[in-house]
């Protein structure tokens, strides 16, 4: 499927363009094009590169920001370089909002100019809601500019038609799901197995995103509250990110707020001595925190959401996934297979989820290995970047050698 639509003609050899954010912030976007680029550089594959994160570190997502509009002004006035370079394969991460498609209008502008080959990659699930929400010139502009695309990555087949809307749209995209950026040398080889029944040792839970009203946080904070105080459960937890305010809540003003908010109910829920807040954790801080936690919840109903990164990495570590019936993470949990699914908005399934895993060790077991092997086959970084360098540079002698060079390396 994937070779068939990339339809290689290998007559681009100038290497690629590629327009992301790294981070700060530390989110699946920026660690996800992190990663290609040290990918690229690791295959000694030529390429240029614009980061657009702006080292933001709280902001409302698609809101104005002065130090963003600064940011922002930087990057396209660097980028008016792409009518100059020519004939490249130029690779964007787009976005979900107005603000962000006028920027990205810009840089595919450019890039038609130049005569380079358009691949657009998006790394969320609502690019239709934001479709819908505009007025029908609005709506005419996005389509006439995505139209410019040879190629559209999505992360599931089931947001494909997210770009229904997009002429000839089934001829352009394909599907390249997310990859685990956890280093190899990390990642466990067998299941993980809850505390026996006479230890005194806790069952560790973990939450380990953003912490966003949308995302659960606050659920995962009242299903705490019922483990401690009803089953009596030996339990901690930690949050580990940073509070952002999203676009789809109006919980909150800033990001000071939503961490008050989550000091004053964990004082007021009385789970203050099994909570801890750890702010973003990354590298060897992550990997401690992954290897301890014998669950990972994220109840997630965040607008943009697509297919969290924060689940691949738990699944390779051997965590039991607790997550929710959102976006990608049915396929991402097969269906309840590698994971435990739940509602969104639903702290009494989370406790049911966790109190009937802690109840059968077996069945406990049997999911962290499930999820352990699901993982390798379909979210592995190998089978990710391997697809998606092949899709950035379908049209290069790259995209072939790209993928020999890693295998013999191997």
């Amino acid at each position: 499927m994937l070779d068939q639509k990339l339809n290689v003609r290998k007559d681009r050899s100038n290497g690629a363009i590629l327009v992301g954010p790294l981070p700060p912030p530390t989110i699946g976007q920026s660690i996800s094009f992190e990663m290609l680029r040290d990918e690229f550089s690791a295959r000694s594959l030529p390429y240029w590169l614009l980061d657009i994160s702006g080292g933001a570190t709280s902001r409302r997502d698609g809101s104005f920001s002065l130090g963003r509009v600064i940011a922002l002004m930087a990057s396209l006035c660097r980028v008016t370089i792409l009518p100059f370079l020519r004939d490249r394969n130029f690779y964007l991460t787009i976005a979900q909002s107005w603000n962000g498609f006028l920027r990205d209008l810009w840089f595919i502008a450019l890039a038609k100019i130049g005569r380079h080959r358009i691949v657009l990659h998006l790394k969320g699930g609502s690019y239709d809601n934001f479709y819908d929400s505009l007025g029908n010139f609005r709506k005419a502009i996005v389509r006439k500019t995505l139209s410019c695309a040879d190629c559209i990555i999505v992360l599931g087949d089931r947001l494909a038609p997210m770009f229904d809307f997009v002429p000839d749209s089934a001829e352009k995209i394909i599907v390249v799901s997310n990859g685990c950026p956890l280093p190899l040398e990390a990642l466990p080889k067998n299941s993980k197995h809850l505390p026996s029944a006479d230890s005194n040792e806790p069952i560790n839970i973990l939450y380990l995103s953003n912490l966003i009203d949308s995302k659960g946080y606050r659920d995962l904070l009242q299903a705490i509250a019922i483990l401690k105080h009803v089953h009596k459960l030996n339990i901690r937890c930690r949050f580990c990110g940073q509070f952002l305010i999203a676009s789809d809540t109006q919980l909150f003003h800033n990001s000071d707020e939503a961490e008050a908010d989550f000091k004053t109910q964990s004082k007021s829920l009385d789970i203050e001595d099994v909570v801890t807040w750890d702010g973003v954790v990354t590298g060897e801080r992550k990997i401690e925190a992954l290897k301890e936690a014998h669950f990972m919840v994220l109840p997630t109903q965040y607008n943009n959401e697509g297919q969290p990164v924060a689940i691949i990495e738990a699944m390779a570590m051997g965590a039991v996934v607790v997550g929710s019936r959102w976006r990608t993470i049915p396929d991402m949990l097969d269906e309840g297979r590698a994971g435990i699914l739940v509602d969104s908005s639903s702290p009494l399934q989370i406790v049911d989820a966790i109190t009937d895993a802690t109840a059968d060790p077996e069945a406990y077991n049997n999911i962290s290995q499930a999820g352990i092997k699901h993982c390798q086959v379909r979210y592995s970084r190998e089978k990710h970047l391997d697809e998606l360098i092949a899709a950035i540079n379908a049209d290069s002698v790259f995209a072939a050698e790209g993928v020999e060079n890693r295998l013999e390396s191997a």
